[in-house]
Protein backbone atom coordinates (compact mmCIF):
# COMPACT_ATOMS: atom_id res chain seq x y z
CA UNK A 1 0.00 0.00 0.00
CA UNK A 2 1.44 3.16 -0.92
CA UNK A 3 0.67 6.12 1.23
CA UNK A 4 1.77 10.04 0.13
CA UNK A 5 4.20 11.64 2.84
CA UNK A 6 3.16 14.78 4.17
CA UNK A 7 6.02 16.33 5.82
CA UNK A 8 4.60 18.01 9.25
CA UNK A 9 6.49 21.81 9.26
CA UNK A 10 8.94 20.31 6.63
CA UNK A 11 10.17 17.65 9.04
CA UNK A 12 11.01 13.95 7.85
CA UNK A 13 13.61 13.13 10.54
CA UNK A 14 12.20 14.44 13.41
CA UNK A 15 11.12 17.43 15.07
CA UNK A 16 13.64 20.68 13.74
CA UNK A 17 12.35 23.51 15.55
CA UNK A 18 14.87 25.99 14.35
CA UNK A 19 13.85 25.19 10.81
CA UNK A 20 10.71 24.18 10.58
CA UNK A 21 7.79 26.40 8.84
CA UNK A 22 10.46 28.20 7.79
CA UNK A 23 10.24 29.12 3.82
CA UNK A 24 13.08 27.94 2.62
CA UNK A 25 13.06 24.20 4.68
CA UNK A 26 9.36 23.97 3.37
CA UNK A 27 10.89 24.50 -0.16
CA UNK A 28 13.25 22.31 0.63
CA UNK A 29 11.59 19.28 1.33
CA UNK A 30 8.88 20.49 -1.26
CA UNK A 31 11.76 19.76 -4.16
CA UNK A 32 12.53 16.56 -2.93
CA UNK A 33 9.30 15.46 -3.88
CA UNK A 34 7.14 15.90 -0.66
CA UNK A 35 3.88 16.97 0.22
CA UNK A 36 3.99 19.47 3.31
CA UNK A 37 1.85 20.96 6.18
CA UNK A 38 3.13 24.17 7.46
CA UNK A 39 1.35 26.60 10.21
CA UNK A 40 0.42 29.45 9.72
CA UNK A 41 -0.41 33.28 11.63
CA UNK A 42 -2.41 35.90 10.99
CA UNK A 43 -0.89 39.26 11.95
CA UNK A 44 -1.72 42.70 11.03
CA UNK A 45 -3.30 41.85 7.83
CA UNK A 46 -0.28 39.07 6.81
CA UNK A 47 0.22 35.42 6.78
CA UNK A 48 3.26 34.39 9.22
CA UNK A 49 4.94 30.81 8.67
CA UNK A 50 4.67 29.43 12.01
CA UNK A 51 3.46 27.87 15.08
CA UNK A 52 2.56 29.91 18.48
CA UNK A 53 4.18 33.02 16.86
CA UNK A 54 4.66 34.82 13.23
CA UNK A 55 8.47 33.80 12.41
CA UNK A 56 8.22 34.53 8.14
CA UNK A 57 6.62 36.05 6.17
CA UNK A 58 4.46 33.70 3.49
CA UNK A 59 4.55 33.62 0.30
CA UNK A 60 0.77 33.11 -0.94
CA UNK A 61 1.89 31.89 -3.99
CA UNK A 62 3.98 29.16 -2.62
CA UNK A 63 0.84 28.47 -0.22
CA UNK A 64 -1.06 27.58 -3.42
CA UNK A 65 1.14 24.93 -4.92
CA UNK A 66 -0.32 21.51 -5.14
CA UNK A 67 0.49 18.87 -2.18
CA UNK A 68 0.86 21.97 0.60
CA UNK A 69 -1.46 22.18 3.49
CA UNK A 70 -2.08 24.79 5.38
CA UNK A 71 -2.47 24.77 9.35
CA UNK A 72 -4.43 27.87 10.36
CA UNK A 73 -2.89 28.68 14.03
CA UNK A 74 -5.88 31.96 14.30
CA UNK A 75 -9.06 33.10 13.36
CA UNK A 76 -7.59 36.05 11.27
CA UNK A 77 -5.03 33.12 9.54
CA UNK A 78 -8.63 31.45 8.53
CA UNK A 79 -9.92 34.84 6.83
CA UNK A 80 -6.80 34.87 5.12
CA UNK A 81 -6.12 31.61 3.50
CA UNK A 82 -10.03 31.61 2.81
CA UNK A 83 -9.47 34.68 0.37
CA UNK A 84 -6.04 32.61 -1.19
CA UNK A 85 -8.26 29.48 -2.74
CA UNK A 86 -5.08 27.51 -1.16
CA UNK A 87 -5.64 23.83 0.66
CA UNK A 88 -5.85 24.71 4.26
CA UNK A 89 -7.52 23.24 7.48
CA UNK A 90 -8.18 24.61 10.96
CA UNK A 91 -8.17 22.14 14.03
CA UNK A 92 -7.28 22.24 17.42
CA UNK A 93 -8.40 18.60 19.34
CA UNK A 94 -11.04 17.78 17.54
CA UNK A 95 -11.03 14.04 16.72
CA UNK A 96 -11.43 14.87 12.72
CA UNK A 97 -11.81 18.26 11.04
CA UNK A 98 -12.73 19.24 7.01
CA UNK A 99 -9.94 20.83 4.91
CA UNK A 100 -10.94 23.18 2.53
CA UNK A 101 -10.43 20.56 -0.31
CA UNK A 102 -12.86 17.95 1.41
CA UNK A 103 -10.33 15.68 3.37
CA UNK A 104 -10.52 14.21 6.31
CA UNK A 105 -7.86 15.34 9.02
CA UNK A 106 -7.42 13.08 11.79
CA UNK A 107 -6.03 14.26 15.12
CA UNK A 108 -3.09 11.48 16.66
CA UNK A 109 -4.72 8.66 17.75
CA UNK A 110 -8.43 8.93 15.89
CA UNK A 111 -8.15 6.98 12.62
CA UNK A 112 -11.29 6.38 10.10
CA UNK A 113 -10.87 4.27 6.96
CA UNK A 114 -12.44 6.35 4.35
CA UNK A 115 -11.24 8.02 1.05
CA UNK A 116 -9.97 10.87 2.15
CA UNK A 117 -8.96 10.21 5.05
CA UNK A 118 -5.12 12.06 6.66
CA UNK A 119 -3.85 10.38 9.51
CA UNK A 120 -1.43 12.70 11.31
CA UNK A 121 1.32 10.58 13.07
CA UNK A 122 4.10 12.74 15.06
CA UNK A 123 6.33 10.64 16.89
CA UNK A 124 7.94 7.66 15.40
CA UNK A 125 6.01 4.39 14.72
CA UNK A 126 3.13 5.61 16.91
CA UNK A 127 1.32 3.76 13.96
CA UNK A 128 2.71 0.13 13.39
CA UNK A 129 3.25 0.25 9.28
CA UNK A 130 2.06 -3.20 9.39
CA UNK A 131 -1.42 -2.01 11.16
CA UNK A 132 -2.36 0.18 8.31
CA UNK A 133 -3.62 -2.88 6.12
CA UNK A 134 -6.90 -2.42 7.94
CA UNK A 135 -7.01 1.24 6.57
CA UNK A 136 -7.17 0.46 3.04
CA UNK A 137 -8.85 3.22 1.87
CA UNK A 138 -6.14 6.05 3.44
CA UNK A 139 -3.94 7.03 1.31
CA UNK A 140 -1.88 10.12 3.36
CA UNK A 141 0.33 10.17 6.56
CA UNK A 142 1.55 13.77 7.74
CA UNK A 143 4.03 13.27 10.53
CA UNK A 144 7.83 14.29 11.44
CA UNK A 145 9.91 11.20 10.63
CA UNK A 146 9.29 9.47 7.19
CA UNK A 147 11.64 6.31 7.75
CA UNK A 148 8.58 4.00 8.83
CA UNK A 149 6.54 4.65 5.87
CA UNK A 150 9.30 4.61 2.88
CA UNK A 151 8.91 0.96 2.46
Amino acid sequence: MAFTFIAHRGNIKGPDPANENRLDYLMHTYTMGFAIECDLIGYKNGLYFGHDEPQELADPEFLRWPDVYCHAKNLEAVKLLSRLHCHWFWHQQDDITLTSKGYLWCYPGKYIDTNGAIFLDLEPKRIDPSQMLKYSRVSRICGDYYDPWEK
